[in-house]
């Protein structure tokens, strides 16, 4: 019999309240969904625009007065001087003088481009991102996206561009109205470093706005994002459950365990009293404390290279290595690491324990 709390907790299970997996964030990403604010790109190009423009300004006012020089010289020459020849040295003059102005600031714009995409996105090349999807074209859906959520906001965020650039570019116009009349007095060099100055203080002001812009933007498109890349709680245990039962992944576990295994085992040789080998299939490291008053306990085991390296560990600390193939085979088959030895094995690693303390004793 279905119930309102069985109907409840089924609404509760499929809304979306846990935060994304690693998997979901790498199957988005394939996906091309991404973490990414159009409005920081844009700040961030602008501003280097507008550096780039501060940077090179001197040098770009020396060219371009040498090329109004030029086209205004040419108005004084005679006229059998005005050939075809003449003229298309001052067409490639002016384009050399173009490319010169234009290139660094075009080059410097493009690597700001790249790098805070990068920085953003980091390298990325997906190619279901890339892929032909039918669902585009249906204009249903279309409309769905316009008039959605993140439409609204888009919309919202041109319309506060348009603004800012039109109330910096009018109250930089009314501030400068007076002085525009003036420009015709001036010589090519005063005009010029009049106009930019007039650009200078527009892009400064609107590289303000906009990086406030594109703060808010930011903080808006990873609420968004986390908000799209949210899981519900029955999506997680899928997940989850797909992922223990990948043979992949439980090999991986398998082989960080061996190797977490492995590490703690070679850290307790150093503290064996005696290594017992077979001499190079097996080899045994055993400790005996004395005041705890119990048998010697297996602290490390291994066979072929896991018994050659416990070998090496025990020379590198001066554990001494006895060989006792019979012997050590018995200990490597019945006792695990950590456990004390058989009773019936008591009386042999007795007389090689007697015998390495011996050993010791005359070292």
């Amino acid at each position: 019999m279905i119930t309102r709390y069985s109907i409840d907790l089924q609404l509760f299970a499929e809304e979306k309240t846990e935060k994304a997996t690693p998997k979901k964030r790498r199957d988005a990403r394939e996906r091309g969904f991404i973490l990414k604010s159009m409005e920081l790109n844009t700040t961030v190009v602008l501003l280097s625009a507008f550096l780039g423009i501060k940077a090179l300004g001197p040098a770009s006012v020396k060219e371009i007065r040498h090329l109004f020089t030029d086209w205004l010289d040419g108005g004084l020459i005679p006229q059998e001087t005005l050939n075809v020849a003449y003229m298309s040295n001052l067409a490639l003059n002016a384009a050399k003088s173009f490319i010169l102005v234009t290139f660094p600031l075009m080059l410097t714009v493009a690597a700001a481009g790249f790098a805070i995409n990068f920085v953003q996105t980091g390298f990325m090349l997906s190619s279901k991102a890339m892929g032909f999807k039918l669902n585009r074209l249906n204009p249903i859906e279309g409309l769905k996206r316009i008039f959605s959520l993140k439409g609204l906001v888009q919309l919202l965020k041109a319309v506060l561009k348009i603004i800012i650039i039109g109330y910096t570019a009018y109250g930089e116009f009314r501030k400068r109205l007076d002085g525009i009349p003036g420009i015709m007095g001036m010589d090519i060099t005063a005009g010029i470093t009049y106009i930019m100055e007039g650009i200078f203080s527009i892009a400064s002001s609107a590289c303000i706005a906009f990086a406030i812009l594109s703060i808010l933007d930011y903080l808006y498109q990873w609420w968004s994002y986390e908000k799209e890349l949210r899981m519900t709680k029955q999506e997680v245990k899928e997940e989850f459950k797909q992922m223990e039962g990948d043979p992949k992944l439980k090999g991986r576990i398998r082989q960080k365990q061996r190797e977490i295994g492995m590490r703690r085992m070679m850290h307790r040789v150093p503290d064996a009293d005696v290594v017992i080998t077979n001499p190079t299939h097996f080899a045994v490291a055993l400790l005996y404390d004395e005041a705890a008053g119990k048998a010697p306990v297996v602290v490390a085991k291994g066979m072929d290279f896991v018994a050659l390296r416990i070998r090496k560990a025990a020379e590198e600390h001066n554990v001494h290595i006895v060989e006792d193939k019979p012997l050590a085979r018995s200990l490597y088959e019945s006792t695990e690491i950590g456990e004390e030895i058989p009773i019936d094995m008591y009386k042999a690693v007795a007389e090689i324990l007697a015998y390495v303390y011996r050993m010791k004793k005359k070292l």
